[in-house]
């Protein structure tokens, strides 16, 4: 061991309690709050973002495939086409547009899916969805008519539902959209299309909650007057961050323009800039608390200076260096550091570990969808904090190492 690390370490040990050897500690817990906040708050704030990450590519696929303004005629060979390639694990056609549904007690706006019941559940989980028995849904994955009622059946997000006050049994109608030369005021005008609730689902994720439709495809491709053509052919893949990767290569393998391919990414891209942001205006807030900390190391190590003075003009007179006694100040608030920022990242890493594997704080999930609140604990974030914090404690030390580098051995020893 080094004599400056020898010193340093007996100025912040000492053989009695004193006043600097308390602030001492108050700095350390200072530093292991700060850390296990910034830990515990980044990993919930990753946790979140992972359930909403989770709902997208659950609910929707990975890698849209259309036509510019116009519908895809001849999806069978997109589909043909990505058959077999690499990543794909799913591949199904869908329709999706907009227009009015009424019910007996009211109308909205909805967003109406077509989907293919037999290969839906290779790129969505609603069908899976529909068919368990939780608290998130109602009724059952049923959109086909049957031989004694000829009225299709249709799926319906949470919220629609209760705005349009329409529940399994209910029937509601949807509006063909208007067809060319009609004008907004001719809309109502339009063909009535019946359909009879089914089942009613709740994602957590707003926007299918509040504005979805799922009917059966032959049916939209009825209600927008496709004839036989879609509006895109959704993908799925092994992994959902491949998919800015590999589109690409898959645009190619379909033919290229006039088809144009979406990623979920993409579609999602100013919701995940934004809980990019949040994350980090998170991080900056908390920092404050360690820089409190970091200002606690200061203001000690300047008080030991000033206690240690006369030590200090002592190990000067016997020859130690002015670059020595810095290093002395700057191995103590480093030491600080060091054992605040492991007592932290031990305290964030158990707190996070209990609430994942036990879920002590708990929601109500009728009206937060999870059960607990999410915890995604990651080693990257905390590696990226504790090497901050130490950097911000070696930093603090910097000014008490000058300070007492300066000091004049004479003068230092004459101090008292």
């Amino acid at each position: 061991m080094s004599y400056e690390w020898f010193i340093a370490w007996r100025y912040l040990k000492g053989q009695r309690v004193t006043f600097f050897k308390v602030t001492t500690y108050i700095s350390i817990v200072g530093v292991t709050l700060g850390v296990a906040a910034l830990i515990v708050t980044l990993s919930l704030m990753n946790g979140f973002a992972k359930e909403i990450r989770d709902q997208l590519v659950g609910m929707n696929a990975h890698l849209w495939f259309n036509k510019y303004d116009r519908p895809l005629s001849n999806w069978r060979a997109v589909m043909d086409s990505l058959e077999g390639a690499e990543h794909i694990t799913g591949i199904s056609p869908t329709v999706y547009s907009e227009t009015v549904i009424r019910s007996r007690r009211g109308m909205s706006l909805v967003g109406v899916k077509g989907v293919d019941p037999k290969t839906v559940d290779q790129v969505s989980y609603i069908k899976r969805l529909m068919e368990r028995d939780t608290v998130q849904t109602m009724g059952s994955f049923d959109l086909q008519s049957d031989l004694f009622d000829s009225t299709p059946g249709m799926l319906l997000g949470l919220n629609i539902a209760q705005r349009l006050d329409a529940w399994v049994g209910s029937d509601v109608w949807l509006y063909s959209p208007p067809t060319s030369g009609q004008g907004p005021m001719n809309f109502m005008q339009q063909r009535l299309h019946p359909f009879r609730v089914t089942g009613v689902f709740r994602t957590g994720f707003y926007e299918f909650d509040d504005k979805f439709a799922v009917v059966d495809i032959p049916q939209a491709q009825r209600v927008f007057g496709l004839g036989e053509a879609v509006t895109q052919v959704e993908a799925k893949l092994d992994d959902a961050f491949l998919a800015n990767t590999l589109k690409g290569d898959l645009l190619k393998k379909v033919g290229g323009y006039p088809i144009t391919v979406q990623t979920w990414s993409g579609l999602n891209r100013h919701l995940f800039e934004w809980l990019a942001m949040e994350k980090w205006a998170a991080f900056v807030v908390l920092t404050l608390i360690v820089l409190v900390a970091a200002a606690n190391i200061v203001s000690t190590l300047i008080m030991i200076v000033l206690e240690k003075t006369r030590e200090i003009g002592i190990l000067k007179a016997m020859g130690v260096t002015s670059g020595g006694i810095g290093r002395i100040f700057v191995l103590e608030g480093l030491v600080v550091g060091l054992v605040g920022t492991t007592a932290g990242g031990i305290v964030g890493s158990l707190l996070c570990w209990l609430q994942d594997t036990y879920q002590l704080v708990q929601l109500d999930a009728q009206l937060y969808y999870v059960s607990a609140i999410p915890v995604d604990f990651q080693l990257s974030d905390a590696a990226a904090i504790i090497a901050a914090t130490n950097l911000l404690c070696l930093v603090a030390g910097l000014y008490p190492a000058w300070r007492a580098g300066t000091l004049h051995p004479v003068e230092a020893i004459h101090h008292e």
